[in-house]
């Protein structure tokens, strides 16, 4: 494993995290800390993806015909299902 540094105010975050007891020590909440940056990227980059795809789609003459509220209804459901961010 890597040897890291924090500053003093991620340190005592860190410590608070551990004496909480819902981490056993400072590398458990490095990991997860860790793991929800990955996660947030991944849908950070599928955004990405889905905002190049509707740009050339709008670029080429590619409409759908829908309402805002079909629209977010459609986002919502995918969202539920784990397919969408």
């Amino acid at each position: 494993m890597a040897n890291i540094n924090v500053d003093d105010s991620l340190n005592s975050f860190i410590q608070k995290q551990v004496s909480s007891g819902r981490y056993q020590n400072e590398s458990d909440v490095v990991n997860h800390a860790l793991q929800e940056m990955a996660a947030k990227q991944a849908k950070l980059e599928t955004l990405q993806r889905h905002l190049l795809e509707g740009e050339r789609q709008a670029l080429s003459g590619e409409f759908v015909e829908q309402s805002m509220e079909d629209m977010l209804s459609e986002f919502k459901r995918n969202y539920t299902k784990g397919n969408g961010l």
